[in-house]
């Protein structure tokens, strides 16, 4: 028998999810950020996918894809039910942390980090520029070979650090509106750490995170610290969101949080996307160069010392939703250093007790 030749094109954006938001099995409306451009049918097989990302085998692209059945199943029954399935909150997280781990922008941002490190070390060592006096350190680029396998080998621990995180099930109740979804599906905020003005705070294990992950036109998952927000989800543990406005400032997010495209049904017109999305927005035509230098920011001490902070991948706009409500704990939170932010309790737990395994393993 013989052997099925390497894929070089891995989807990182599974083909299922993006046909719940598909006109058809075959097509799906997309906007491309970068070129402006707004196509009504599109083939969801071309969509999301790059050369070689996983590597020049399938091994990575095959795993992914054995998974990949088990949580179109369940969320094909939470889009039918309009509830998530009982018990199904952690393989909701699973997906979550995977699906935002597998990304092409995942893989350029960590490329560009680890290059900007390298930059930095190089900047300060007195041996390099003894030995390479007129080399030109800035031009240094640090690629791995497959980047997305660092993030996708954190999922498990990532999963126990942001288990104690409660959920909710966001169903659009709107009439004229549907949620969009873009080539980085998972959306990051931390409505509190921009309250106090902190740069960072949007990791997994930050007080105050919340996590948005649409699934349907009608449907958007959340995840949210419960110590910090109150969310007046009903028993079973849904939200109905009823004003056009919210879902509104929801995909606007999730556009500024996009790569390259955002996706969505027919029925969100080109007007939509200007009127209500685009609008005065920084993200427009922004270059994949800008969008990825958004992540590192460059501060002066006082001592004229920079201070170089790697923030995590987040839209910088304050996302202000009418249900999301900070409670008297999280009023107490005073602002910090900008360059950190707290940890949630539980989180911080695992994390101290992840250390130690590895503190033992490596003796």
């Amino acid at each position: 028998m013989k052997e099925r030749p390497p894929k070089n094109r891995h989807h990182y954006v599974p083909k299922f999810y993006l046909r719940n938001f598909g006109n058809s099995e075959q097509a799906i409306s997309t906007f491309a950020c970068t070129t402006e451009k707004y196509i009504k049918n599109a083939s969801i097989r071309n969509m999301c996918q790059h050369e070689n990302l996983y590597g020049k085998t399938d091994e990575l692209e095959d795993f992914l894809m054995n998974s990949e059945g088990i949580f179109a199943q369940i969320i094909k029954t939470t889009i039918n039910n309009n509830q998530i399935p009982k018990d199904c909150a952690g393989d909701y997280l699973y997906f979550i942390l995977q699906s935002n781990a597998r990304t092409l922008k995942q893989a350029k941002l960590l490329d560009y980090k680890t290059s900007i490190s390298t930059q930095i070390y190089l900047s300060m060592s007195t041996e390099f520029k003894e030995k390479f006096p007129e080399y030109d350190y800035k031009q240094i680029e640090t690629k791995y070979e497959v980047p997305n396998h660092i993030p996708l080998s954190h999922t498990n621990d990532l999963f126990d650090i942001a288990s104690d995180l409660e959920y909710c099930l966001l169903v659009n109740k709107s009439n004229a509106r549907e949620f969009i979804t873009s080539d980085q599906p998972v959306t990051i905020d931390n409505y509190l750490a921009k309250k106090l003005g902190c740069l960072s705070g949007y990791g997994f294990a930050n007080s105050g995170v919340l996590i948005y992950f649409p699934i349907s036109p009608k449907h958007c998952i959340l995840f949210f610290d419960s110590e910090v927000y109150d969310i007046p989800y009903d028993a079973e543990k849904n939200l109905n969101i009823y004003r056009a406005s919210e879902i509104d400032k929801l995909n606007r997010y999730i556009y500024l949080n996009s790569f390259s495209n955002i996706f969505f049904t027919k029925n969100i017109k080109e007007s939509y996307i200007i009127k209500k999305i685009q609008k005065n927005s920084k993200r427009k035509k922004m270059t994949e160069r800008e969008l990825l230098e958004q992540s590192i920011i460059q501060l002066e001490s006082k001592e004229n010392e920079k201070l170089i902070i790697m923030r995590g991948d987040f839209p910088h706009e304050q996302l202000s939703l009418n249900f999301i409500k900070i409670n008297a704990f999280g009023e107490k939170f005073i602002p910090t250093n900008r360059g950190t932010f707290y940890i949630r309790r539980a989180a911080n737990k695992i994390i101290n007790e992840q250390n130690k395994l590895k503190e033992k393993g490596e003796k």
